[in-house]
């Protein structure tokens, strides 16, 4: 279906034919992303991964994420931080039992401690910055991030209805807020040296890799744009997962008894799984899944940008 979004065409993808169409025979076509108002203000002009257009930084940023971040042989220490965070969650829900719990709650918190560690090295959540939480000034910038842009599709006069709406001020405020918590972050990374046998986190990361020979630059720009990525994307989309999951599985009790069947099968002597079970527990694996494909996190992906003409 082709719609028209003031001067924005717009094409809707609903079958799975179409879809396969455009993520994977055509990909390269369709991959990359449609410039948005907000996210260029959010991100330092598309300097992140999420909504950065196709081409060499998206290529050099994609393989930093990969290789420093997503792989746990290279930082052993993010693996740590979400053992010792899950430890945490079950010690809690241990001693509340059998009180009833909020588990969204809990969850969130569960996710935004363990990238908190990942990122800064300790814990942030529940602290304030500038009257507010972290996780709130998060909250309004997914709201302006999500909110209607009328300068998007009408650039001509859309900037006064969004200066009228108060839409521009809202993204600026927002902007600012972050810029400033990320600043003084950075700063106090960058003045402070790591001591003997302290754990590397996320910023140490980036500020190492911008130091060093590899030929990647990172300015500070670039570190405070990933870092948003890392917050944004992270937090919200994995939290709501495990609280659908859990949802589904207290629905189905017989689903619930395999899952319970098979970690108590896999555990053995041990106390708790670690990330080496992961990989026997098929039927858990499963559940993951098809929760995904009940409930996706995000309904509607990034809307891409066809980059040139395919058949």
């Amino acid at each position: 279906m082709l719609l028209q979004h003031g001067n924005i065409p717009t094409l809707l993808i609903s079958s799975a034919q179409m879809a396969k169409q455009i993520m994977k025979t055509h990909d390269t076509s369709f991959c990359s992303r449609s410039p948005s108002l907000g996210a260029k203000r959010i991100f330092y002009n598309f300097l992140d991964l999420a909504f950065t257009p196709y081409g060499d930084h998206w290529r050099r940023t994609r393989k930093i994420f990969v290789s420093q971040l997503l792989n746990s042989r290279t930082n052993p220490s993010f693996l740590h931080a979400r053992e010792v965070e899950v430890g945490h969650l079950i010690d809690y829900l241990s001693e509340a039992s059998p009180n009833p719990v909020n588990l969204d709650e809990k969850m969130f918190n569960l996710v935004g401690g363990v990238i908190d560690k990942v990122a800064f090295g300790k814990r942030r959540r529940g602290k304030k910055f500038q009257g507010q939480e972290l996780k709130d000034v998060l909250d309004e910038v997914m709201d302006v991030l999500n909110g209607f842009s009328a300068e998007e599709f009408f650039p001509f006069l859309g900037w006064i209805i969004d200066s009228v709406t108060g839409h521009r001020a809202r993204l600026n405020i927002c902007f600012q807020k972050l810029d400033s918590y990320l600043e003084m972050v950075l700063d106090e990374h960058l003045n402070q040296e790591m001591q003997n046998g302290e754990d590397e986190d996320l910023v140490d990361v980036f500020i190492r890799l911008s130091k060093d020979n590899s030929g990647v630059f990172l300015s500070k720009e670039h570190i405070k744009a990933l870092l948003m990525n890392t917050f944004l994307g992270g937090v919200d989309t994995t939290a709501i997962t495990m609280v659908w999951a859990m949802s589904e599985l207290v629905k189905n009790s017989r689903g619930m008894q395999k899952v319970q069947e098979e970690i108590r099968g896999n555990l053995g002597m041990k106390q708790k799984v670690d990330s080496d079970d992961l990989k026997k527990l098929i039927y858990l694996n499963i559940v993951m899944k098809e929760t995904l494909r009940l409930h996706p996190a995000v309904p509607l992906l990034i809307p891409h940008q066809r980059m040139q003409h395919c058949k």
